[in-house]
């Protein structure tokens, strides 16, 4: 029936919900004719209706009613356990996401699977938020593309989004100051932006830098933070909520990407976007281990105030000592993030390639996606055995590695499929950082699937072919 309604579940944060946007598009597509309903907090989807795509949101509080209705989809992209019970028991014929069921929390759709089993597991994943909402809708190659277009710089006007969730995501008080007084004396104009968490900081700089009238700390709602956003030329912000809102919006963004956060993961999704993050190996961590925000020391002002004044003279930026310069775009329908450094091969950039590649050949089960061994080299370009091929040749020890683990994995996956094992003695994620993000998805797959015979066995299959290639 035509009139049944899409359902999507996004009940996070501010950032989240305009990170769900692009799915949103997507299901107008997919479902033309379909009511579009998403149910999202009140105090993040009341000042977001004006500039989100055409649907009804409703509040959590209503999930009790929505119970009742039949659904031509449901998609849970919430991590909320009320989310969970919901979707295992509405009525739906499609469902994506976190679910209740009888033998416990299942998850529907590879992608939402593989998002899940980042948590603590992050590193060398590159498929940002906002793609992995969107993939389990269509086949990895039937991804559309998603464009937002930017706005070209013009005036002087900056803002600064002075504050984020945790203190290791954004600058102090005194690198605030010192870029402040920078850009007024390149003739910049800028203005501070933040909630109620940030009134006191907002104060102090606006006291510090004797700019009263450029503090909006606290003073603005989210409606007029937008328009606000709508005036400038560029946006300096941490990885927070009102990033995400200056990305829709198409301002332009300079994201100080700090503390626990991974760029391509959460960073400004649109293309034509910049970042600044840290040159060190443990940068896109998911929690921190280290004392005193290593990271956030790598941002001085003095630089990002010099990677400014490229931006607006279009002008290849400096040389840079401790952060990397990157910009967002597209390959293919999905969003990378490159950097000018990228060109020098590390293993960091092999891996997250090969990983990349990896999990889509899995998801799709596309012979051209996985590679065939033997191939020459000019073939099989974009597949998983070229990737290896990249591997071995950049660092052979380490790919030698690789396939022990690789093959080690594979030992296991066999063995419990033959003996119908129904639990696992050992913990994957205590393997190597080199091979986690595999090792972690394949433990949880196996708990979603609850270790039946076809999960071990498809398991099995993909490993083997992983063998085979490498």
């Amino acid at each position: 029936m035509s009139d049944q309604p899409v359902l999507v579940i996004q009940m996070q944060r501010m950032g989240d919900l305009i990170l769900s946007f692009p799915l949103l598009l997507d299901i107008k597509r997919l479902w033309p004719g379909h009511p579009i309903w998403v149910v999202a907090e009140e105090i993040f989807y009341k000042p977001l209706m004006n500039v989100a795509p055409s649907v009804t949101f409703f509040s959590p509080e209503h999930l009790t009613n929505l119970r009742f209705h039949h659904f031509a989809a449901v998609i849970n992209i919430s991590f909320s356990q009320k989310a969970y019970d919901f979707v295992g028991k509405v009525r739906s014929d499609i469902k994506i996401g976190g679910s209740f069921e009888e033998n416990g929390l299942h998850i529907h759709g590879f992608w939402q699977l593989y998002r899940h089993s980042l948590t603590q597991n992050n590193r060398h994943n590159t498929y940002h938020w906002a793609d992995l909402n969107r993939l389990d809708l269509r086949p990895y190659h039937d991804c559309v593309r998603f464009e937002r277009r930017i706005r070209a710089k013009e005036g002087k006007r900056i803002g600064l989004v002075l504050g984020a969730s945790e203190e290791a995501k954004h600058p102090d008080l005194s690198f605030w100051i010192q870029l402040t007084n920078a850009l007024i004396r390149e003739g910049f104009y800028p203005f501070f932006f933040g909630g109620k968490s940030e009134e006191a900081l907002g104060e102090a700089l606006a006291r510090k830098t004797r700019l009263t009238s450029a503090n909006f700390c606290g003073k603005l709602s989210l409606t007029q933070v937008a328009a606000f956003f709508e005036t400038l030329a560029l946006c300096i912000t941490p990885d927070t909520g009102p990033m995400h809102l200056a990305d829709w919006l198409g301002t332009p963004v300079l994201n100080l990407s700090m503390g626990p956060v991974r760029a391509h993961e959460t960073g400004p999704y649109a293309p034509n976007q910049w970042v600044l993050l840290p040159k060190m190996s443990c940068a896109g961590c998911w929690q921190c281990g280290m004392r005193g925000g290593r990271c956030k020391k790598k941002f001085q002002a003095k630089t990002v105030s010099n990677v400014v004044l490229a931006l607006f003279a279009n002008k290849e930026t400096p040389p840079l000592k401790h952060l990397l310069f990157a910009k967002t775009s597209r390959e293919d329908a999905f969003f990378r993030l490159y950097h000018k450094e990228e060109h020098a091969i590390s293993c960091q950039t092999v891996l997250d390639t090969f990983y990349r590649r990896l999990f889509a050949a899995m998801a799709s089960d596309d012979d051209d996606l996985w590679g065939k061994k033997g191939k020459e080299e000019e073939e099989g370009k974009g597949s998983v055995a070229q990737s290896f091929r990249d591997l071995n040749a950049y660092a052979p020890k380490l790919s030698s590695h690789f396939k022990r683990k690789c093959e080690k994995l594979a030992l296991f996956a066999m063995k419990g499929f033959k003996r119908r094992t129904k639990s696992i003695e050992s913990n994957l994620l205590a393997e190597p950082t080199l091979i986690r993000l595999l090792a972690g998805f394949c433990e949880m797959y196996l708990q979603n699937g609850n270790f039946t015979p076809k999960a071990w066995q498809t398991l099995s299959q993909w490993l083997s072919h992983l063998i085979d290639i490498t």
